[in-house]
């Protein structure tokens, strides 16, 4: 169950702690799925569903009654107008489908030895079959969920903190620091979400510094104009026949 309230109106808490929530939540509801029990998985489902009713545009209540034992605080409600609608549109539809897939399985007993050394009894080879696959696309799913609401707890953040180009005065700070973009403006720049720049940074395919506070949890990234320019040159792609110019593949 979510906490009845948030530790702080801060919009950034208030997402952050939605999403730590969701991953928590998840995880259950994927070891319930491997272990044949759909019914985690369809509440969370229906919670993320109801979240998404305040989301933008228009960030209002949904006609849809809250989920048994959901508490919506005033101040996750107002964090959830930094998510776009539709960004949640596609993981809500996958997990919703492969709950569908797997209604087949649900309650019904292994017929054959677990897979994996150390795994639970009721536990299949995830590439086995149709079940093992759902399964492991489920697990995509479920960590893209969640990715849209730890990259908007990371964007509210951002937006809240002052841009390294100008110092408290609103003067121009140090010119080297002018050199590096948030996430959000390296998105703009590409012409993609904020969360595949994060992706991007994760996989490290996209060098990024951390100016996050030491011992902070929640990382502040920051990149480089050049890092942006040797990412767009290994990304480059040759020109066209038809058009003699240079694409950028996402």
């Amino acid at each position: 169950m979510i906490p009845e309230r948030d530790r702080s109106d801060d919009r950034h808490t208030a997402l952050h702690e939605f999403a730590e929530w969701l991953a928590s939540e998840l995880a259950g509801a994927v070891t319930g799925a491997r272990s044949r029990q759909l019914g985690s998985l369809r509440y969370v489902v229906d919670v993320v569903t109801y979240v998404q009713g305040f989301a933008a545009p228009g960030g209002g209540r949904g006609t849809a009654a809250p989920p048994e034992h959901f508490v919506m605080s005033p101040g996750l409600a107002s964090a959830l107008r930094s998510i776009a609608h539709e960004d949640l549109d596609s993981p809500i539809a996958a997990t919703d489908s492969l709950i569908t897939e797997l209604e087949p399985y649900e309650g019904e007993p292994f017929d054959r030895k677990p897979f994996g050394k150390g795994i639970g009894p009721q536990t299949v080879d995830p590439d086995a079959d149709e079940e093992g696959q759902a399964l492991e696309r489920l697990d995509k799913a479920a960590a893209r969920l969640i990715g849209v609401f730890r990259n908007a707890a990371a964007d509210v953040l951002e937006s809240a903190t002052p841009s390294l180009e100008t110092d408290s005065a609103g003067e121009k700070g140090n010119p080297q620091e002018a050199d590096y973009l948030k996430p959000s403006e390296v998105a703009g720049k590409l012409g993609v979400k904020t969360e595949v720049v994060y992706s991007l940074i994760r996989s490290k395919e996209l060098t990024a510094i951390n100016v996050a506070k030491p011992g902070s949890s929640r990382p502040r990234y920051k990149i480089s104009k050049e890092a942006l320019r040797e990412f767009e040159r290994r990304r480059e792609c040759p020109a066209s026949p038809e058009t003699g110019i240079f694409r950028w593949l996402g």
